[in-house]
């Protein structure tokens, strides 16, 4: 036991979350359409055989150490092929199939059981609301943050931070930007403290 050894289980266990998110929004984002087979480069990644290789390791000694090593080359592969130009439609295929292994495999070792977004409410104590000056309500559950005419998802948006943080530790640059790009897009500002938390405000 060493502190180090919980940060490092705390960043994985984030990006296992940030990775059934991602599928998750992917699937919602479109119908289906396409998939891979075995000479897809991603299958060869562990992405299409998920469950299958996860059943060799195990049975191989109970190589558990192995299998989460395989279960992280298949999220980090998966996590880049939803990052390149591909039909939202090929994306939400492959992210469904993967979501239905990756779900399975997770059980084993009793992880991943909850919403992602339960998951990362949980830490919220490391975001700071920094809005401009104004007139807000707080109305429904999950909780709105509205000005005006335009409604902000505060969890949504804390956990979109929450992801863009377990990107920066991977240090996947790609992934990190487009968050802060996307949020920016929204109307959301993000500014990064020495301490480690992330403030954002509303832009009016």
């Amino acid at each position: 036991y060493t502190e180090q050894a919980l940060s490092d289980a705390k960043k994985n266990l984030d990006y296992f979350y940030t990775t059934r998110q991602r599928c998750e929004e992917a699937v919602q984002a479109s119908a289906p359409a396409g998939g891979i087979d075995e000479s897809h480069p991603l299958w060869q990644q562990g992405v299409g055989d998920l469950e299958d290789s996860f059943q060799r390791t195990m049975d191989d000694d109970f190589n558990s150490a192995r299998a989460l090593g395989n279960m992280f080359k298949a999220a980090r592969a998966l996590n880049a092929y939803l990052d390149e130009e591909e039909s939202e439609a090929k994306k939400a295929a492959v992210a469904e199939d993967f979501l239905g292994q990756f779900l399975k495999v997770c059980q084993v070792f009793g992880i991943l059981g909850e919403e992602p977004l339960a998951y990362f409410r949980k830490f919220r104590k490391h975001y700071v609301l920094d809005a401009d000056a104004g007139d807000y309500s707080v109305t429904g559950s999950p909780a709105r943050l509205e000005r005006g005419t335009e409604p902000l998802d505060t969890e949504v948006i804390e956990a979109k931070i929450a992801e863009r943080y377990t990107a920066r530790q991977a240090e996947d640059w790609v992934r990190a930007d487009a968050i802060r790009d996307d949020l920016a897009q929204r109307g959301v500002i993000l500014e990064d403290r020495p301490d480690g938390t992330t403030v954002w405000k509303v832009r009016t």
